[in-house]
């Protein structure tokens, strides 16, 4: 598996219109991982998560949410949350502090150089509501 660079999808771009919880997908163009324009402005632990989400999809096709989650959660030894609502959409994918450290490692493992400079280290730390 080369490389993957994050782009921009106008597909992306029209289910985000349609649920806000969508920002990324992959599967339809190769060596891409394909977001929203807003996913960039979502706090660090939130893209690390939808990405990490993302690439258990490429590690594990055709399985279900749940399984790929699991999957980077045993990869990696962490937790990957859903957050029920947030302004930025309900359900979407979370890591706490800690395991986006793990996870920005691991994706750098995934992502080309472009890619992984515009996911800056801990560039807005999102911290959901106990």
């Amino acid at each position: 598996m080369g490389k993957y660079a994050i782009s921009i999808c106008q597909i992306a771009r029209d289910w985000h219109k349609k649920n806000s919880r969508y920002y990324a997908h992959v599967g339809h163009k190769n060596g891409k991982i394909c977001v929203t324009d807003q996913f960039w402005k979502l706090p660090w632990n939130f893209k690390i998560a939808i990405l990490l989400h993302e690439i258990g999809h490429l590690l594990s096709p055709g399985k279900s949410e749940k399984v790929v989650n699991k999957t980077i959660e045993e990869l990696l030894d962490i937790k990957i949350h859903y957050i029920p609502k947030t302004q930025f959409g309900n359900n979407l994918e979370w890591v706490n502090p800690e395991d986006g450290k793990i996870g920005y490692k691991f994706l750098s493992t995934f992502l080309d150089q472009k890619s992984m400079r515009r996911l800056r280290p801990f560039a807005g730390i999102y911290s959901p509501r106990s």
